[in-house]
């Protein structure tokens, strides 16, 4: 895990607060070159889905359980769950909550899929190439 127990506690109070369709938090604290490549990605992706895409995959997200229950939209299974989330929900101009978390090193373990840039690549490849699909589900 990649924040703090207590950066984690921000949803949970967030969501007994306030009114939300989608929290969705903004790493801050991120090492140097983490924060470049998530920059990059999200000027790329704000681009190509003409929303505001910044810090939009590989963090924290709750929303409430009726959305999977949507049966017309595709909701992917992969990595680019977490963008397919934010998209959705910017898209169809729900309310979406972004706290700021701390987000450092990993402090225990290892990715299982972040093993260089040609993995990152790939996955923003197919991201990108799902842009067709969700904007289709959207309809």
């Amino acid at each position: 895990m990649k924040i703090a127990p207590a950066d984690a506690c921000i949803f949970f109070e967030l969501s007994i607060d306030q009114e939300f369709d989608l929290i969705k938090a903004k790493r801050v604290g991120r090492p140097f070159n983490d924060w470049i490549k998530t920059l990059i990605f999200g000027i790329t992706a704000s681009v190509h889905f003409k929303q505001n895409m910044l810090d939009s995959g590989g963090v924290p997200s709750l929303t409430k359980k009726d959305f999977f229950k949507e049966k017309e939209i595709f909701i992917p299974n992969d990595f680019s769950f977490d963008v397919f989330m934010l998209y959705y929900f910017k898209s169809k101009n729900k309310k979406v909550l972004r706290p700021k978390i701390r987000y450092t090193t990993r402090l225990h373990g290892e990715s299982k899929w972040q093993r260089g840039y040609k993995s990152e690549l790939n996955l923003i490849k197919t991201i990108f190439n799902y842009k067709n699909t969700w904007k289709e589900s959207l309809k």
